[in-house]
C-alpha cells in the first residue's frame, strides 16, 4: 500500500486506535477478522464495575426515574420498564473503546497511536499492538450486523464533584406518546446508555476516548472487512516477539504496518516495507 504523505493519514480525525495484546490481535482481529465487544465490568475503571439500580438506596453509584408518575403508565408497566432497562443496562449491554486523534499542534502529541499510558495499559506494556480503523467504514460494518441496538459517542470526562449527583433524568416528563410503552423503553434505554456508558472520571482524559455500545448479548463479535486501515508496533519488540506472522497477516490484507521507535527525547515512526 502506497501512502504519499504519513502524516497526513495517519492525523485523520476519521481513524481511532484500538490497544489490544499480541495474541488477541493476532489470533482474532487479524486471523479471524473479528473485534470483540466487552463487559463493562472487565474494564479497569472502578465505576464500571458496580451494578447501576433503580433504587438509589441499592447501590452507591446508581440511577432512578426521575418523576416516574410523568410517563402516565401503569403500576405494572412502570415496574416492568425499570426491570427490563435494569437488566440491559447490568446484564445485556457490551462495549469497545477506541482512542481519538487530538487537534492539538504539536505533531507527535496529537496521534491516537501514540500514547505511552496506553501501550503500558492496554497494549500489553508495549508488547502488544494497536489498531487503526476508519470510524466511518466500521460504523457501516458493525449497523449492517446489529440494527437498532449500537450507540455510539465520544466519552465525555468530568470530576468526582461532578460525578456525585447520582440522580440520571432519564426522561423528561410527558410526551405526546405518553401512553406508549415502547416510547418510554426506547428512549429511555438510549438516556441510560447515553449518561452511564459515556461518561468517566477526568483522570481518563488522556485516552480521548470513542466508544461503541451495543444493547444486545448476541453475537459479541463484529466481523471487519475493509475498515482497518493501519497496524502498530513497537520496534523495542519487534524482534523479540517475532511478530512476523503479523507481518504476513498485513500483507494479505494490504493494510500497512508502523513501526515505533521511542527515544529519549523524541519519537519516530516508520512504515514497513
Amino acid at each position: 500500500m502506497k501512502i504519499k504523505n504519513i502524516d497526513l493519514y495517519l492525523s485523520s480525525y476519521d481513524l481511532v486506535f484500538h490497544y489490544t495484546k499480541r495474541n488477541i490481535a493476532l489470533n482474532y482481529i487479524l486471523k479471524e477478522q473479528n473485534l470483540k465487544f466487552s463487559e463493562r465490568k472487565k474494564t479497569n475503571d472502578p465505576f464500571e464495575h458496580l451494578v447501576f439500580s433503580i433504587d438509589t438506596s441499592n447501590s452507591a453509584y446508581s440511577f432512578f426515574f426521575n418523576t416516574i408518575s410523568s410517563y402516565k403508565l401503569s403500576d405494572k408497566e412502570s415496574s416492568k420498564l425499570k426491570a427490563d432497562i435494569f437488566r440491559i443496562i447490568n446484564f445485556e449491554t457490551r462495549q469497545i473503546s477506541f482512542c481519538k486523534n487530538s487537534n492539538i499542534e504539536k505533531k507527535n502529541d496529537r496521534f491516537g497511536f501514540l500514547k505511552p499510558r496506553m501501550w503500558a495499559q492496554y497494549g500489553e506494556n508495549y508488547k502488544g499492538v494497536c489498531l487503526a480503523f476508519d470510524r466511518k467504514e466500521l460504523l457501516n460494518e458493525i449497523t449492517n450486523q446489529f440494527k437498532n441496538c449500537i450507540y455510539t459517542n465520544d466519552v465525555f470526562y468530568k470530576y468526582f464533584s461532578e460525578m456525585e449527583d447520582k440522580t440520571y433524568n432519564i426522561i423528561n416528563t410527558a410526551s405526546n406518546e405518553e401512553n406508549d410503552y415502547d416510547y418510554y423503553y426506547k428512549t429511555g434505554l438510549e438516556e441510560s446508555i447515553n449518561q452511564i456508558f459515556f461518561t468517566k472520571h477526568i483522570d481518563y482524559e488522556h485516552e480521548n476516548e470513542f466508544r461503541i455500545v451495543k444493547s444486545t448479548n448476541t453475537n459479541n463479535f463484529i466481523k471487519w472487512c475493509s475498515s482497518l486501515k493501519a497496524i502498530f508496533i513497537n520496534e523495542k519488540y519487534f524482534m523479540k516477539t517475532k511478530i512476523y506472522d503479523i507481518v504476513e497477516l498485513s500483507k494479505k490484507y494490504n493494510i500497512p504496518i508502523f513501526v515505533i521507535i521511542w527515544n529519549y527525547n523524541h519519537i519516530d515512526y516508520y512504515m514497513l516495507k
